[in-house]
């Protein structure tokens, strides 16, 4: 479930593959990352109901699925509790966010349409990659 830019993404890894002359066999991995979520408000699924008939709950429950593992974080630091911390005590509202997370630009959308005031932390930015800080802070 993808909108023009997951089709896109999929024409370019076709044509790649086709320009290229992949051998046989080859495997051309094109990521989808998108949950269209936000499509579905759109006329085209109208008449689509919101919860799920019978037999798109059989077929749900015929594929076994699990949640994937945690990711761990690491222990947490008196560097990260201080900084954290530190950001909280300057700012009456912080985000601490993912770059990439829709939930996160929701939430930034919603705060700057009411004109409340916010301090951003990107926990995954590049600012924060060295010594896997992002994750420290983000453990704290």
């Amino acid at each position: 479930f993808t909108g023009v830019s997951g089709g896109g993404t999929l024409a370019t890894a076709l044509e790649y593959a086709k320009a290229n002359d992949v051998p046989k066999g080859s495997r051309i991995l094109a990521m989808l990352p998108d949950t269209g979520e936000r499509y579905l408000s759109t006329p085209l699924f109208e008449d689509v109901p919101a919860d799920m008939n019978e037999e798109e709950k059989a077929i749900a429950q015929s594929t076994p699925g699990a949640a994937p593992p945690a990711v761990p974080l690491p222990d947490v630091t008196e560097e990260a509790t201080s900084f954290v911390e530190g950001v909280k005590s300057k700012h009456k509202i912080v985000i601490f966010s993912l770059q990439n997370c829709e939930f996160c630009w929701t939430i930034f959308g919603l705060f700057d349409a009411l004109g409340l005031p916010y301090h951003r932390v990107d926990i995954d930015s590049f600012e924060f990659a060295k010594d896997n800080m992002g994750n420290k802070y983000r453990a704290a």
